[in-house]
């Protein structure tokens, strides 16, 4: 992946240290333009996993240039009472430093629960959302799910033991089918918010 458009413009606003050697010299212009390559990654908030898809990075690698990002005050996380999943998005002043990067690529955060958000990124869970876009029994969406990801090990119970959750949250509702003995859960208009946002969010460009 090439460097995106003002990389230079970022690394001088984000701190440019002197360097001692060559080689400590070499590694910091790497730091930064992988930072600027994140920054332009991130068109709206995405956990570390999703990004480290998109930049096509071990996560460990991309969470340490969040690290940094967040020590300069670029990003932030919008779900610190997470340990896992959990979500970022830009500042004020990381919106300016991507403007830079890209102007025609507009930010975008919208106004969702990013706390849920991050707890629906769980494998199971999120396939849970993403195969709901009807209404639907527990063993259908077992069904979508394994449809749209083969390796995805979940069954019916599986399924059915995430469902509390889904209610709890506002993310489903139960449909009562006539002549049908179980219900089938369908999306609230929460939960189709999210699920917008997570097929956004899971895309890799």
């Amino acid at each position: 992946m090439s460097s995106p458009r003002g990389a230079s413009q970022f690394t001088s606003q984000i701190g440019n240290p002197a360097p001692p050697t060559m080689s400590s010299k070499t590694t910091s212009t790497a730091k930064r333009s992988a930072d600027a390559r994140l920054l332009d990654a991130l068109r709206h908030p995405l956990t570390v996993t999703q990004l480290a898809r998109r930049l096509e990075r071990h996560p460990d690698s991309v969470s340490r240039s969040v690290v940094r990002l967040a020590k300069h005050r670029v990003v932030r996380c919008l779900n610190p009472a997470a340990r896992r999943s959990r979500v970022y998005g830009l500042t004020r002043k990381g919106v300016k430093l991507r403007e830079g990067l890209d102007p025609d690529r507009v930010y975008q955060s919208p106004k969702i629960d990013y706390e849920l958000f991050g707890c629906l990124c769980h494998r199971h869970r999120k396939a849970v959302l993403l195969s709901l876009d009807r209404p639907l029994q527990p063993a259908d969406i077992k069904r979508r799910a394994r449809l749209r990801d083969g390796r995805l090990r979940i069954s019916s119970n599986n399924v059915r033991d995430l469902i509390p959750l889904f209610l709890e949250r506002g993310v489903v509702r139960p449909v009562r089918v006539r002549k049908r003995v179980h219900f089938r859960y369908e999306l609230t208009e929460a939960g189709r918010q999210l699920r917008e946002f997570m097929i956004r969010a899971e895309a890799v460009r």
